[in-house]
């Protein structure tokens, strides 16, 4: 589904994902889903939206097979909204909390965390810093999806993270960079 299309389809089911300048736009979508896709999600996978805003990835994230999808958002408004819209797209598995990210902990459980570059470098080396922490309380294989990576560098820096890939359908346009640890 091209972009248009896309905010077509959620204009005429009464969703809003729609953009916020210079604090919310929307991370899910096509270009999220093609992502997804080369991925190779599985029942056991859990999936976390770090800055979810309205809940356009999460929506995206839900059509996926992961056992759970939750999202973390400081925003009250934008809480609301994401609660909104995925009751009107009847998507039950998703559950977000109303928290700063950086002072989340509860990550032990996901494999999966998605980032569309929702905060400073400052706070992204806190929420690494939380997420090491619950790597050496149970180890796994996480896997960060950024997109839009401006802070890609604080990423690197913690040497617990490598760069897998980058999905860039569209050069110069957007990009989602993968790291996996």
């Amino acid at each position: 589904m091209a972009i248009p299309l896309y905010r077509l389809w959620w204009r005429l089911r009464g969703l809003d994902f729609g953009i916020v300048p210079n604090i919310h736009k929307d991370g899910g979508g096509p270009l999220l889903c093609d992502l997804l896709k080369q991925l190779n999600i599985s029942e056991r996978d859990a999936a976390l939206d770090l800055g979810s805003g309205k809940g356009g990835a999460m929506a995206t994230l839900a059509r996926f097979p992961f056992r759970e999808v939750h999202g973390v958002e400081i925003s009250p408004e934008f809480v609301a909204a994401a609660h909104k819209n995925l009751a009107n797209l009847k998507i039950r598995r998703c559950r977000i909390y109303l928290a700063d990210a950086s002072t989340f902990t509860e990550l032990d459980d996901y494999t999966h965390i998605f980032m569309y570059n929702p905060f400073p470098a400052v706070v992204l080396t806190q929420v690494l810093a939380n997420l090491k922490a619950s790597l050496r309380r149970k180890p796994r294989t996480v896997r960060l999806l950024y997109s839009n990576p401006v802070h890609e560098q604080v990423i690197l820096a913690t040497c617990t993270f490598k760069k897998a890939f980058v999905y860039e359908p569209y050069p110069n346009y957007h990009r989602i960079s993968v790291y996996e640890n």
